[in-house]
């Protein structure tokens, strides 16, 4: 997976290889799309399982779906289709979508943060600053040698 960082918000797009996908509840039955990307307050995503006039619709929200992989998920409380538009070429139908709460654009930042932590060396990845009276050694920013 890459993350571009030249648009106006940071994007996470699935490499063809990559295990990211989405399961939604259509019509009281599971269905798992592609993910085609994924930003800090939405996402895209290519249905191929369903003709367009039995997905959502642009304005409609969809609560708890999942968003992962075959190891790991996360869920997302609340989205809203602002997107949808049927592609000749794949056969299928892409949804644009929405963060509405908090909590969902909280998960997508999450996930754009996990993402772009596994590209880079350990020794980069910044860790959370410490609590307010606690020492950085109690929350784990330093290692322990940190001072020899």
């Amino acid at each position: 997976m890459s993350v571009r960082e030249k648009r106006v918000k940071r994007r996470l797009v699935p490499s063809r290889l990559s295990d990211l996908f989405a399961v939604l509840m259509v019509n009281q039955a599971p269905l798992v799309c592609e993910v085609q990307d994924v930003s800090e307050t939405g996402l895209r995503l290519a249905v191929t399982d369903l003709a367009p006039k039995d997905l959502p619709e642009i304005g409609e929200t969809l609560e708890n779906f999942f968003l992962g992989t075959f190891f790991y998920h996360k869920r997302l409380t609340k989205v809203v289709i602002i997107h949808k538009q049927a592609m000749e070429k794949g056969n299928c139908t892409v949804l644009g979508m929405e963060a509405v709460d908090g909590e969902t654009r909280a998960t997508l930042w999450q996930l754009l943060q996990e993402v772009s932590a596994e590209d880079k060396p350990k020794s980069m990845v910044q860790k959370d600053p410490p609590d307010k009276g606690g020492s950085p050694e109690k929350v784990g920013v330093y290692p322990p040698d940190h001072r020899q």
